[in-house]
């Protein structure tokens, strides 16, 4: 089975990496959480170094950027021949949502309330938080939604929710009918992997 090493921004970027990977058939070698996007920006180009030797994934999100080939071209303008450098457009919650059933039904929403075109989102973190406030079920609401009284943009178990409905519930195969962004980061994932069988 063909390893690849990989960078992300963040946890949940980690989670959802596991598995398109999985649903793939690539194993992961090494997998870099960088703690945010600053992180990130900064060792992309030592990560580009090492894949001129053996096959990476560095995916980050979009957020406030222009738009993916702009920051893909200031953050990577020469890519090594084995780096794979994929942008979730706006974040990695829009590669989620864009399974709406499963994701509605894991929310306690309707599957209405939720795009058809997800990458259309500005904010797909605030997003999901909104969705979480008109949830059936009171524990996403706990577990989703900021308090009042801290600084946290998120509630207290969001990473941990977001990881579970990509881990028990997510199809990657689905959610690329309705994100071009996904489509195209499983595409390459493909084309690498029968570089290397």
């Amino acid at each position: 089975m063909v390893a690849i090493n990989i960078t992300v921004e963040g946890y949940t970027d980690a989670v959802v990496v596991r598995v398109l990977c999985e649903n793939i058939g690539l194993t992961i070698k090494t997998m870099h959480n960088e703690g945010g996007a600053g992180n990130f920006d900064k060792k992309i180009s030592g990560y580009n170094n090492a894949a001129k030797y053996s096959p990476w994934l560095a995916l980050r999100d979009l957020d406030d950027a222009e738009c993916p080939p702009i920051l893909c071209e200031k953050l990577l303008p020469k890519p090594a021949k084995h780096i794979i450098f994929r942008i979730a457009v706006r974040e990695i919650e829009a590669w989620l949502l864009a399974d709406k059933v499963a994701f509605a039904k894991f929310i306690g929403v309707n599957k209405n309330k939720i795009p058809e075109n997800p990458e259309s989102i500005d904010d797909p973190k605030g997003f999901v938080i909104e969705l979480a406030k008109r949830s059936r079920f009171k524990s996403i609401k706990e577990d989703i939604i900021p308090t009042t009284k801290g600084m946290r943009k998120v509630g207290p178990a969001y990473a941990s929710r977001i990881a579970e409905f990509a881990l028990s519930y997510w199809d990657p195969v689905v959610a690329a009918k309705n994100s071009s962004s996904l489509r195209k980061c499983i595409s390459r994932l493909n084309e690498l992997k029968s570089t290397f069988e």
